[in-house]
């Protein structure tokens, strides 16, 4: 049985939204830097 690869790719901004959808992501995701686990590392 294959498995379908799923492509995730970051977006900054909605012009990295539209870049990622017209190059094949299947999904987006976006961060906030009041909202992210980065957010917290030092």
């Amino acid at each position: 049985m294959k498995k379908k690869v799923e492509l995730l790719s970051p977006a900054g901004d909605f012009e990295c939204v539209r870049a990622a959808v017209q190059n094949g992501a299947d999904a987006v995701y976006l961060g906030f830097s009041s909202f992210s686990a980065r957010a917290r590392c030092t």
